[in-house]
């Protein structure tokens, strides 16, 4: 039993060396024997960082004091030389000798305050007050007060009838025996410990003497005055629960309850559970002396018990039953199973009821081979954690898929993490009542070799092997899930050989209680078997569905991320010299608007602000309402501004009507929410010098970051622009030239059939037009527009699902692009198609594989199956690439704030799912034939205009 010290630094753990008399007689004719246990112990101490052994010398007790001394000497030199602490326990009435030269020798003396009853010693108090004190005068005056340690002894001892050695037990233990055999506490005041007796199962009286809350308080009090280094408490799990308020001050009203909240007192034996009466809060009262405040009364009006459990079901010494936990397993349990049939023995298995749902082969095959099949709930939680509904849930579920899969119900079970020997806390009972209610035989363990520890096959036959022999019982716990488990497998023909060899017989739990196995297996309802068998084929073939789902986001996103950032890389950026004088083509800024009463003003300005001589500014007002057309025509004084106003006909028929009117060379179209800047029409004009040039897509910069939303679309835009566009253009498969800054040649634009209204993204579709015609779309990065992004959700959420929508009608009316071999056809619509629109439905299952995986390991507490490398590797692979990406794109972009990186978590786990939504409510529109509308969002006009300087 280890000593917990509590020290300015933390937590001290003190191993005890508990010494022998037969160690100690060969220790006195072979000393050098010493010198090697103690270096193996160094060496252990040295690797658990502790500070030193406590040499116990409780059970030297008659042996030649001589001995002792010499023993407690040496060990303490070498200790000493060794830099480690040094530290003696001693039995009460220890020699002054020996005491003495413990206390020059060593740093702790911890003398226990308890008398230790042996055989023949009759029932008498365990700590009487006048012994007490008399005991620590005697010692005080032996060791010195700095490094005396008296230890306080808990629990009970009791004298049985027909048994000469007293059995030292728990105090809850003896307080729960004490009132199963309605007996009576009683206290003597002379002593100032509790006594009691009552009659066992036999008729004989069991006498008890207690170290309990009257004996603790009786010792404190007197040790209070006494200078001493510390006191301990000895049997820390035995005691008194009331001990540790006491310590803490708690008034003698507030100690007057007793429970025992985590201990189960056991009756019976055997690896069968059934769950007893939960446990009876006691209720007791302290009388003390008015003079000196000692206790002169401790009287039970109510006597606690504590929660039982019975045990039982142990068959002949002669029967073993193998017994399988957390499968079925599609590797490992058909090779087990193969090992049962060639050696023909029967097993107990308890399975897990998501796994049943994925192999209900392996648990038909099971039956049919003759075994035993026992729930062991559906994802292996801990029960006592979770609460009742989801326990419910659990064993219902597993039940479930038991009974579709084979058509009986599992009357057994055995309860995740199941301790071998029964429960101990009162907890483990709470949740096995219930089913034990609800008629479940509730099976435990006895044999538990740690499997899935296993150092190999024959390490773990022979723990196997030797725990049976020791008598720990019949029923041997193995896993054949959960981890790795080809161990079991190559030990399982071991166990059997070589317990068959000395004689045993393998059988079923079933058979270890003598019943048929129909009892614990019955046939289930055909009408539940029929009602839950499709639903239990949906979720055995969901798993590969989303193991589909997760593999093909990694191939997708994985490949989609190297791929940009490889092309990125490889694009060389466009040095074309600006035009000037003859060779200036005349351009026109075309600015269609709807409703933009907010913002008109501005985007004109900006526009009539361009540094290009050869350039005129046509506003199409498309049927607006709140006087755009009037705010633009107030600004005509400058000539090289004209306004248009027609019906509302959208905005591809908006753009066509300034291409009509217009003899320009070149068109800039602006949406009306933005602000270009000045020289940003110079350097887009510049590229059209090259005759292959059709279309020059701008960038775009989010001006209003004035929320988390905006600052989301702001870094959506940044990695968008820096290595999407920039990748794509190495490919001539830019997509979309956007509608916020595009330069387009006019002549271009007439071949590729201008403007179309056949999808929301006129842009997009008109875009895909030109590249098909045999024109090449660029993309300059020094051209700039600052634009007004959505600062509500609900707007955009209609931004997107027009977006959405638009794409996938532009891709689907370009659906045959590929055939012309162009990198439109063979990257820019693939890519939109995969990670535009299938995406969206595969991370979500991706994330839902991934998690599930997780939790399974999770409430297997880690000692499961985890999560494969691969599997992690693979789920952690696609966000690192994503900041790559993303880092990437600063990095070409170095006058961008690098603080927006900040919110790619928040991209990841908030935006990217609104996003995926939108694109589920195009699809579902696109199904239904619900378009949307041109529309536009509700302009604030707060939009910064720092971006406007960018060069």
């Amino acid at each position: 039993m280890p000593i917990v010290q509590a020290t300015r630094k933390g937590i001290a753990t003190w191993p005890v060396v508990n010494v022998t008399p037969d160690y100690l007689a060969v220790l006195a004719t072979t000393p050098s024997r010493l010198e090697t246990e103690f270096e193996a112990l160094q060496a252990v101490a040295l690797k658990h960082d502790w500070p030193g052994y406590c040499l116990d010398f409780s059970a030297l007790v008659g042996t030649p004091l001589a001995d002792r001394v010499a023993l407690l000497r040496d060990w303490m030199q070498r200790s000493r030389a060794s830099d480690m602490e040094r530290c003696a326990i001693f039995p009460a009435g220890t020699e002054a000798e020996l005491l003495q030269a413990a206390g020059r020798v060593a740093e702790h003396v911890i003398a226990k305050g308890f008398v230790e009853p042996w055989i023949g010693t009759a029932p008498s108090p365990l700590a009487a007050r006048d012994w007490f004190a008399g005991e620590v005068d005697r010692v005080q005056g032996l060791v010195p007060e700095d490094r005396l340690v008296l230890a306080l002894g808990t629990g009970a001892v009791l004298w049985h009838p027909q048994m000469a050695l007293p059995e030292r037990v728990g105090f809850a233990h003896a307080v729960t025996e004490l009132s199963l055999a309605d007996g009576e506490m009683a206290f003597s005041r002379e002593s100032g410990n509790s006594y009691a007796s009552w009659r066992d199962e036999t008729g004989g009286r069991v006498r008890a003497w207690f170290l309990d809350l009257a004996s603790f308080d009786s010792q404190l009090r007197a040790l209070k005055a006494r200078p001493i280094a510390g006191v301990a408490v000895w049997g820390a799990g035995l005691e008194d629960p009331a001990i540790w308020p006491r310590l803490a001050g708690a008034t003698d009203e507030a100690l007057s309850g007793v429970s025992f909240d985590s201990y189960v007192h056991q009756l019976g034996a055997g690896p069968f559970v059934r769950p007893g009466p939960a446990g009876v809060t006691g209720l007791r009262h302290i009388t003390r002396d008015p003079r000196n405040d000692e206790i002169t009364g401790f009287d039970y009006e109510i006597t606690p018990r504590a929660a039982l459990v019975e045990l039982y079901g142990r068959g002949r010494p002669d029967q073993i039953v193998l017994t399988f936990d957390d499968g079925p397993d599609p590797e490992y349990t058909p090779a087990i199973l193969d090992v049962l049939a060639a050696k023909d023995v029967p097993a107990s298995f308890f399975v897990l009821g998501q796994r049943v749902a994925q192999s209900p082969q392996i648990l038909r095959r099971m039956l049919k081979e003759g075994h035993e099949i026992g729930s062991h709930s559906y994802w292996h939680p801990k029960m006592d954690a979770i609460s009742e509904a989801r326990a419910r849930l659990e064993i219902n579920s597993t039940q479930l898929a038991i009974g579709t899969a084979s058509g009986v119900s599992a009357r057994l079970y055995r309860e995740p993490y199941m301790r071998s020997g029964g429960p101990i806390h009162p907890a483990e009972l709470d949740t096995l009542r219930p089913l034990h209610e609800a008629g479940y035989v509730i099976a435990g363990m006895e044999v538990v070799p740690w499997d899935w520890k296993a150092e190999s096959p024959e390490a773990l036959a022979n723990t196997v092997i030797t725990q049976i022999a020791e008598g720990a019982g019949s029923v041997v716990l193995l896993h054949d899930s959960g981890g790795d488990q080809s161990a079991t497998v190559e030990a399982v023909p071991l166990i059997i050989e070589q317990l068959r060899a000395q004689g045993y017989e393998f059988t079923t739990l079933a058979g270890l209680l003598d019943v048929p196995s129909y009892t614990l297996m019955p046939a289930a309802p055909a009408l539940a078997q029929s009602f839950h068998r499709f639903s239990f084929q949906l979720i055995g073939n969901g798993w590969t569905l989303l193991a589909f789902g997760f593999w093909a986001t990694f191939v997708i996103g994985a490949g989609r991320s190297v791929f940009l950032l490889a092309a990125a890389r490889l694009r060389q950026r466009h040095v074309a010299p600006l035009l000037s004088g003859r060779d200036s083509p005349t351009v026109a800024v075309v600015i269609p608007a709807y409703n933009e009463a907010k913002v008109i003003s501005a985007c004109i300005r900006s526009a009539l602000r361009s540094a290009y001589d050869y350039l005129e500014v046509i506003v199409v007002d498309d049927g607006s309402t709140d006087g755009t057309a009037e705010i633009a025509r107030a600004m005509c004084e400058d000539p090289r501004l004209r306004v248009i106003r027609q019906a509302n006909g959208g905005k591809a028929s908006a753009l066509n009507t300034a291409l009509a009117e217009s003899e320009a060379e070149i068109f800039v179209c602006l949406d009306a929410d933005s602000q270009i800047n000045p020289h940003a029409v110079a350097r887009l004009v510049r590229h059209f010098a090259n005759p292959e040039v059709g279309a020059v897509a701008g960038k775009v910069v989010v001006g209003n970051r004035t929320g988390w939303l905006t600052k989301l679309q702001a870094l959506e835009y940044i990695t968008a622009q820096g290595v999407e566009r920039r990748a794509r253009e190495c490919f001539n498969a830019i997509p979309v030239v956007p509608g916020a800054l595009g330069a387009w040649r006019a002549t271009a634009v007439l071949e590729a059939g201008i403007y179309s209204s056949e999808t929301l993204a006129e842009d997009a579709d008109l875009t895909m037009s030109v590249i098909r015609s045999g024109y090449r779309v660029i993309y300059d990065e020094t051209a700039v527009v600052t634009t007004e992004a959505p600062c509500r959700l609900s707007q955009l959420m209609t931004q997107r699902l027009r977006w959405s929508l638009g794409t996938l009608q532009a891709t689907f009316k370009h659906r045959h692009a590929w055939r012309e071999g162009s990198g439109l056809g063979l990257t820019a619509l693939p890519d939109i198609a995969l990670f535009g629109y299938l995406l969206p439905f595969l991370a979500p299952l991706a994330d839902a594989f991934f998690l599930l995986n997780l939790w399974d390991w999770m409430q297997a507490d880690g000692t499961g199956q985890a999560p494969s490398w691969l599997l992690l590797f693979g789920y952690a692979l696609l966000p690192l690439l994503e900041i790559l990406v993303a880092a990437a794109a600063f990095r070409f972009d170095p006058g961008e704030d690098r603080r927006l990186l900040l919110l790619l978590p928040l991209q990841r786990l908030i935006y990217r799912p609104v996003l995926y939504y939108c694109v589920y409510r195009a699809l579902w529109r696109a199904a239904s034939g619900r378009l949307a509308k041109w529309g536009r969002m509700q302009r604030g006009g707060s939009m910064l205009t720092a971006g406007l300087s960018r060069a």
